[in-house]
């Protein structure tokens, strides 16, 4: 499948990510740093994005999760 929109979570894009309709909502994790959670109607895989982890629609409608690496090699597929 696709990826038809991504977006990378920096911590200082809250407002961005906050807007997709995937997410159940932004806190704050033990160390300070910001953690959002996803709906689970919208994904299949980890509902949780930390600070790095890039957030991918496909063209099914579905929202994954992944690192920087699994990221990179989405991408070349």
């Amino acid at each position: 499948m696709k990826i038809i929109e991504s977006i990378k979570f920096d911590g200082i894009n809250l407002n961005d990510i906050f807007k997709l309709e995937c997410v159940d909502g932004i806190i704050k994790g033990p160390k300070d740093e910001p953690l959002v959670f996803l709906k689970h109607e919208y994904t299949e895989g980890r509902r949780r994005v930390n600070k790095g982890d890039y957030l991918c629609k496909f063209s099914n409608g579905m929202w994954q999760v992944f690192g920087q690496e699994a990221y990179m090699n989405e991408l070349k597929k």
